[in-house]
């Protein structure tokens, strides 16, 4: 039996003295769709930074495939970022100078590799969630139903065994949250990735396979 893609074992994250996440155990299965569900503030994007090594336990611990986290070198920590994970940031994060099929391509072009494929792939992804035609476009010129998209896209450009999806719908109506969120299972579906989406709105419940609940730092059964 495979290792889950990502896990946690009491794993405590603190700024000082404020524990953001406690005591967190979590298990993350190939190819499947999780939600992590409660308020602002309540640990969501801790919990998620630490099951895409972007954040190391203070205590407890966090595997990735297998592979003690805060025991990698940060060297290779970075190399799973790029390679085994996509992120879609409450924020976005898209780069407002380049277009859209360069922010789709933006992970490979950091992970390296033949300039011709990572067009290509890019090109796909881009007309998979319905922006062929806008490659050329800048974030600034599409609506944010249209950039959560791009950031969509971008998160499953590298063909990821994980995605981290924080609050996807947070800043869109019920409909056009109900399509980012088809798009995103769909594709993560097509390539394979488990899927982890955190969220305050209780109404998505449905759309998500189990359910953990988030507060006040403490993960639970939902």
């Amino acid at each position: 039996m495979s290792p889950p893609v990502a896990a946690l074992e009491g794993a405590t994250k603190a700024y000082g003295d404020v524990k953001a996440v406690e005591g967190a155990t979590i298990s993350v299965e190939v190819g499947k769709v999780m939600g992590v569900v409660g308020p602002s503030g309540s640990g969501k994007t801790t919990l998620m930074g630490m099951l895409g090594t972007l954040l190391v336990p203070t205590s407890g611990k966090a595997y990735f495939v297998g592979e003690d986290v805060g025991g990698m070198p940060v060297p290779r920590r970075r190399e799973l970022r790029l390679r085994r994970v996509g992120f879609v940031f409450q924020q976005l994060r898209l780069m407002q100078k380049l277009s859209v099929i360069e922010n789709v391509r933006l992970p490979l072009v950091l992970a390296g590799g033949p300039t011709a494929a990572q067009l290509r792939r890019a090109s796909d992804l881009v007309a998979a969630v319905g922006l062929g035609g806008k490659e050329r476009r800048r974030p600034r010129e599409l609506s944010v139903g249209e950039q959560q998209r791009v950031a969509v896209a971008r998160a499953l450009v590298n063909t990821p065994a994980l995605v981290l999806a924080d609050e996807p719908t947070s800043q869109l109506d019920s409909a056009t949250g109900g399509k980012v969120l088809d798009l995103l299972e769909g594709l993560s579906r097509e390539v394979g990735a488990a899927v982890v989406i955190s969220t305050h709105d209780q109404k998505l419940r449905g759309r998500l396979g189990k359910v953990y609940e988030m507060r006040d730092g403490v993960l639970g059964p939902g």
